[in-house]
Parts: structure tokens; sequence; C-alpha cells
């Protein structure tokens, strides 16, 4: 049995993981496939190409899905994703921007990362909402700084630019990007290779048919 929260592999009667001391499920869990194999259930985590498909309700493995070394927490990520080419919408204004936020496709992922990424995430949260409350103060600042008629355009010019820095460092805050949610699961990018490779690519099981005699 391995543990849903840290990962460890428990012996099938273990009614507490021998890792974090948690209670484990009633019923025992198979072990990830082998590196390199096939997944042959399609509702579990599987590789696809250099992508990861995650189902709705899934369980990830307890590895850090950016460099394939052991997790240590489980870090809450909301996802969103909207197919590129309906952005078009929002040249229609304030219709067109309601439309692109009633069609984006929303998922709540509990996300295995070790201790370097989950900084990572961090830091990139931290900055993004610095550059965006700084971006207006700056830039009165710079405007006031500047002597004559630049002044105006220079202050401008900053504010655009920490607040064009603050929305890049929080969409990358997710360390992951979604290629598509829909009402199956995710598929992510930037997914390590290891983590790829122990999850195994998926092979949906299909009924043979015996002909008759």
């Amino acid at each position: 049995m391995f543990c849903p929260l840290c990962g460890k592999q428990n012996p099938d009667q273990a009614l507490v993981c021998f890792g974090c001391g948690k209670d484990l499920p009633k019923f025992a869990s198979p072990p990830p496939p082998r590196p390199g194999t096939v997944n042959l259930n399609p509702n579990a985590p599987h590789a696809r190409g250099k992508l990861l498909v995650v189902p709705r309700g899934a369980q990830l493995p307890f590895t850090c899905l950016k460099c394939g070394q052991p997790a240590t927490r489980w870090v809450p990520i909301k996802h969103a994703w909207l197919n590129p080419a309906l952005y078009l919408l929002i040249l229609f204004g304030l219709i067109g921007i309601i439309i692109v936020a009633v069609l984006t496709k929303r998922m709540d992922l509990q996300t295995p990362l070790c201790e370097a990424h989950a900084g990572i995430r961090r830091q990139r949260i931290i900055a993004g909402a610095v550059l965006l409350l700084a971006c207006v103060p700056v830039g009165i600042l710079v405007g006031n700084l500047v002597p004559g008629d630049a002044g105006a355009g220079w202050g401008m010019l900053v504010g655009i630019v920490l607040f064009i820095g603050g929305i890049v460092a929080l969409s990358l805050r997710n360390l992951l990007r979604p290629e598509r949610i829909d009402d199956f699961g995710i598929t992510l990018r930037g997914v390590h290779s290891s983590v790829l490779a122990q999850l195994g690519a998926s092979q949906p099981i299909t009924p043979t048919m015996t002909p008759i005699a």
C-alpha cells in the first residue's frame, strides 16, 4: 500500500503510514507502474508524449513534478485554460470579456512539489504582487522626478513596464502550463521526464471480439 499523502510504501495490512504517521485507507492501492511501462488505467495520471494527463479526482505520486525528486508538500494550484482562438472575443469589449470568463475552464490540482520549487512559486507570487502594487506609485514618482514634459512619458513607461512584469511573474507562478482543461481533467506541459516515465503511458483496455464459428 502506498500512502496517498507522502508516497511511502507500507504493508497492505498497515493502518497507519510508517512515513508520515497518518491513517491509511482501508483498501490497498496498487504500486505505480515501472518506468517505461504502460498504464492500463486511463482514469489514472499518465503520460502522453511530453505531456501529463491528470483526470479529475486522480491522485498524483508524491514526487515533485518539476524535478522528479521526492516532494515535501502538496501545493493546491488553481489552473485555468481557454482555447487560444477564443481570446479574439476580447476585441468585442465588455461582452467579449464576459464570454471569455464564462468559457474559461478551471481545475484545482493538489500538486506535489519539492521545497525548492515550492519556494520558486512563492517568490514569483511575491514578485508579481509587489510589481503590480508598485506600478502606479513608482510611475508617478518617476514622472515627478524627471523634469519637463518628458516626465509624464517616462512615468507612464515605467508604470507599464512594472505592470507587465507583475503580470508575467504571476502567470509563471504555477510552474506547469496547462495545454488543455476539460470535463475529463487537465493536460500539463513542463513535467519532468522522470515523472512521466514513472507514470507510464495510458492504453485503455478494449474488449476483444471472438468470431462466431
